[in-house]
């Protein structure tokens, strides 16, 4: 189906949920690649492949009837039942948060040859990461410009009972809409959500640490039963310091002495790496930061809302 006549949330997770069921009691279906030229699931005609991630490989396709074009994420074959509930959380977690500055899912299903796909919104811009590579540091007022953005998404994700837990440069997705950048937030197969406000359990099993190192906060590095919405502050905290002076605030050859200087917080001050940066900014960067979650913003709004003084239009 297609977002003109999706089912109510409710129906939609039930679909989700018997894709789940139904890859883990199904064979590996055959590795082969989608043929540009194609139709599958009987209405998607296969435009081009777009490239490979962690759970699956990625196609442009076209709808047979409405022409709309769509990135369609299919799943590797032999993947475990973890990676199927991941697959089918990043789209139950797009249905539940519904804001504009988070990557949209449409559909879910199986394909002819079993294999369990979403069907996307089609993206075309970079992502932080690859500005990052061609344009380092990035200028405070683009900079605010883009996690103002950001927290505006996660706003909704918090809200919504869903922590994101892998936020990161590689996850935000820079569009241009109307002359201006446009981020979107992507991934969010390692999401937590909040039962009580999700009606969906947890998946982590055991002390299981998922993220990216780097970015994650003091209590995320200490287990899944410590974080709250403040870890995703802190991950744009990161974020914000790395993007502002071309350098991450902590970086080790070892997860354990990472996980001891993230601990420590004795960071480099974001001033000191970068003079020119206003010192009001960098406060901000400081806070959202801070060791302790209770020292940080109160939430992604409030993070917004000190960004706001600092950005500028950008024109691209």
């Amino acid at each position: 189906m297609i977002e003109d006549d999706c089912e109510p949330e409710s129906r939609y997770d039930d679909v989700l949920r018997a894709i789940a069921r139904a890859s883990v009691r199904a064979p590996a279906p055959s590795e082969s690649a989608l043929i540009a030229g194609s139709v599958i699931a009987g209405k998607f005609r296969v435009v081009r492949p777009l490239g490979v991630g962690g759970m699956g490989k990625v196609y442009e396709v076209r709808h047979e009837l409405t022409k709309h074009r769509r990135a369609l994420k299919v799943l590797h074959p032999g993947a475990s039942a973890d990676v199927v509930e991941r697959f089918v959380r990043e789209a139950s977690a797009a249905a539940r948060i519904g804001n504009p500055h988070v990557a949209e899912t449409f559909d879910a299903g199986r394909l002819e040859n079993g294999a369990p796909y979403l069907l996307m919104e089609l993206l075309f811009g970079e992502t932080l990461e690859e500005r990052l590579r061609g344009q380092s540091p990035i200028p405070p007022g683009e900079l605010a410009l883009l996690i103002h953005q950001a927290c505006d998404g996660m706003q909704a994700a918090h809200e919504a009972g869903i922590i994101h837990r892998d936020l990161k440069p590689g996850n935000l997705f820079i569009e241009v809409r109307w002359g201006q950048p446009f981020l979107k937030i992507l991934d969010f197969g390692i999401s937590k959500f909040d039962e009580g406000k999700t009606g969906a359990p947890g998946i982590t099993k055991g002390d299981s640490i998922m993220g990216t190192p780097c970015y994650m906060s003091p209590e995320q590095i200490r287990g899944p039963a410590w974080i709250d919405a403040r870890t995703d502050i802190y991950a744009l905290g990161v974020i914000l310091y790395e993007c502002a002076c071309g350098q991450r605030p902590f970086e080790a050859e070892s997860m354990e002495r990472l996980a001891v200087l993230i601990h420590g917080g004795r960071a480099i001050p974001l001033g000191r790496r970068m003079p020119s940066l206003p010192h009001a900014f960098c406060e901000v960067v400081q806070k959202a930061m801070a060791t302790k979650p209770e020292l940080r913003f109160a939430s992604a709004r409030a993070l917004g809302d000190a960004l706001l003084p600092f950005r500028t239009q950008v024109t691209r």
